[in-house]
């Protein structure tokens, strides 16, 4: 059986609080242990400010230093260690308000908020959608994620899965309910946003205007600092704009949503790739105080031996990328001509749904998607699957690619055996 993760907070109060109960100890480390044990406890109920750790830490430094009994000060040594090697469970306590090992009564999460990667508060945003009060839920779903209409929309939504209605009858649509929200704030908004107040001189270059990015300058914005953005492509987005479809995710959603992030005071300059000799020293020379490097993950692979030989087989992230520049440009000349042709798609995961689905888009005469495991084993979304069947896409499943036939430099057939 797994051993059960351990909360750091929890563990480093109890050890205080029974060093304190033992009573072997000076007036000062008595004295200034109690203020931590306090604050703590406070951390474990939600109620303690951002700023917490940085108290925590001061108040344990002067204990280590000012100690007259020597015992105190490997109580505080030790708390001290605890929050430097476990920074991000103190963290998580205090931004999130959540305790993920689940052992802060006040910060256990619904189930569906503990498995949401951002750990966004569902089961309020939700009781504010059942009030139509989409502003205030919009609002709260800000608060952990910087682009809620473009999430609505493409979210594998985790949540759906342990949403404690599935065992009445079936989950809350968690996801759908969060375009919801956004859709219908963004009809009744009124007014120009106010850009958060400008606390620090410091700016922060971010290299890449992908969702990593966005969220970066998002937040740091939110926080007080000058955020400037540098994209190499035309268009803010990364794989939101050049990866998935405008079928599955609007391009105006995705525009909006950096225009929202723009007016917040952040900069975003397109068309200005960071390498080279223009690679992110010359921004800190440039007067950047730190860079976050969000480049993204541009390059797919095909695992078959000299299939970057035929100019007819493509990775599924290049071919949705050419797809979608075209899409994004408005001219012709990126995307391959389909018409007519019959498509063969390699793999089960949404790459490879989305490539099947804007091919026929494209024109195709047939897709077939071929995978090497079962339906039920498919990583793409369910929802993907049934409407790539709908529109017309064959699966064949449990056969496994072996090599490429070819003729002229062009491949014409793909073979397969049968998995095991």
């Amino acid at each position: 059986m797994a051993e059960q993760k351990k909360c750091q907070v929890s563990h480093s109060a109890n050890i205080i609080s029974e060093f304190l109960k033992a009573g072997d100890h000076c007036d000062f480390c008595g004295r200034h242990l109690k203020e931590i044990l306090h604050l703590l406890n406070s951390v474990r109920a939600g109620d303690a400010q951002t700023d917490a750790l940085d108290v925590l830490r001061k108040m344990a430094l002067k204990v280590i230093n000012l100690c007259r009994c020597g015992r105190g000060e490997m109580v505080a040594q030790e708390f001290s260690f605890a929050m430097q090697a476990h920074r991000d469970d103190f963290l998580v306590h205090l931004e999130n308000k959540v305790c993920p090992a689940g052992q802060c009564p006040k910060l256990v999460p619904a189930p569906c908020q503990a498995a949401c990667p951002a750990g966004i508060d569902i089961p309020n945003y939700i009781a504010l959608v059942g009030l139509g009060r989409y502003q205030e839920a919009l609002a709260l779903i800000r608060e952990d994620v910087a682009l809620p209409g473009a999430l609505g929309r493409v979210c594998e939504h985790p949540c759906e899965k342990v949403c404690r209605r599935g065992q009445v009858d079936r989950p809350i649509s968690i996801c759908a309910l969060k375009r919801l929200t956004y859709d219908r704030a963004e009809e009744c908004s009124g007014g120009a946003l106010v850009p958060p107040e400008r606390k620090y001189e410091e700016r922060v270059a971010v290299v890449g205007a992908g969702p990593a990015g966005l969220s970066a300058a998002y937040f740091l914005a939110r926080r007080g600092y000058g955020v400037t953005v540098l994209e190499a492509m035309p268009e803010a987005g990364g794989m939101l704009a050049y990866g998935i479809p405008s079928y599955r995710l609007p391009r105006e959603v995705l525009r909006a949503e950096v225009d929202y992030i723009k007016a917040m005071g952040v900069e975003i300059k397109l068309n200005t790739p960071v390498a080279g000799e223009q690679g992110p020293g010359v921004l800190i020379k440039d007067g950047y105080a730190a860079v976050f490097l969000g480049t993204g993950a541009w390059q797919g692979a095909i695992p078959l031996p000299k299939a970057q030989h035929y100019d007819n087989v493509l990775d599924g992230v290049t071919f949705l990328r050419q797809v979608n520049q075209e899409l994004l440009n408005g001219s012709a000349g990126h995307a391959p001509d389909l018409s007519g042709k019959q498509v063969v798609v390699v793999g089960g995961g949404n790459v490879a749904i989305d490539a099947a689905r804007v091919a026929l888009r494209l024109g195709a005469a047939g897709v077939k998607i071929v995978y090497r495991r079962t339906r039920e084993e498919m990583p793409a979304l369910s929802e993907e699957i049934v409407d790539a069947e709908k529109e017309g896409v064959e699966f064949d499943f449990l056969v496994n690619p072996t090599s490429i036939g070819s003729s002229e430099g062009i491949a014409t057939q793909l073979n397969f055996c049968e998995t095991p």
